[in-house]
């Protein structure tokens, strides 16, 4: 899958994002809120309709070296950073030669940067994650890479994920922000090391267990009694 990043994103692509969201603007109502649909630790991203998928770098306040990643891709980082493609070691800073054909450098992302995903299907799963590079010089084994969704999925059994899904009704879609949390065993739960906004996705409400539907429903049962029993 090939990706369009930040100021080296082809001009068409991105004159043709900017010409959509400015006719949609055109076209809205003077002014609109976004509706704050779902929040969930560990979220789940999944695209909202068929469509093409947006993400927009917000910013990192983290000490550590962090990237977010889809697969093997590399779409935001908060430094500047190489990757050894001999040997797959992970160097923070100018720490390669640009002559060292080995090394491929990854660039620090500005707020407001935006990548296209490309077109997915609808209710599709989007499995972001966090590489987080601690160390000035990190092995492939070294490094920590927690994943969006449930805490089982990380290897620290912990959930590194926020996520805050909106309805936008001038946009006419639905967008999440995500937030990671970047220290192994849950840091200080800031949520706040690699923020960005993913358009055209959701985070899904989470499915109540059996006992909590019974629950529901007699709480529903007892309050249906009563409002009978006090119009009798």
């Amino acid at each position: 899958m090939e990706f369009t990043y930040g100021r080296a994103a082809k001009a068409g692509s991105l004159f043709k994002y900017l010409a959509i969201v400015f006719s949609v603007l055109l076209s809205m109502p003077a002014f609109s809120t976004p509706v704050l649909i779902d929040q969930t630790l560990g979220g789940l991203i999944k695209t909202h309709s068929t469509g093409d998928v947006w993400i927009e770098y917000l910013g990192s306040s983290a000490g550590y070296t962090n990237s977010l990643m889809l697969g093997n891709s590399v779409l935001f980082s908060n430094r500047s950073w190489w990757q050894n493609s001999v040997d797959g070691t992970y160097v923070k800073g100018t720490g390669c030669s640009p002559r060292d054909n080995s090394c491929v450098q990854h660039y620090q992302a500005n707020p407001g940067n935006i990548l296209n995903l490309g077109v997915w299907q609808a209710d599709e799963v989007i499995d972001f994650s966090l590489l987080a590079l601690s160390r000035n010089v990190t092995q492939q084994d070294q490094a920590n890479i927690y994943q969006t969704g449930a805490a089982e999925g990380n290897p620290d059994g912990i959930a590194h994920v926020f996520a805050s899904t909106y309805w936008d009704e001038a946009l006419g879609l639905m967008y999440t922000d995500i937030g990671f949390e970047d220290i192994w065993g849950g840091g200080d739960q800031d949520y706040n090391d690699v923020v960005f906004r993913a358009y055209n996705t959701y985070d899904p409400l989470p499915v109540p267990e059996p006992a909590s539907i019974a629950l529901l429903l007699m709480g529903l049962a007892g309050i249906a009694y009563r409002r009978r029993t006090s119009a009798a």
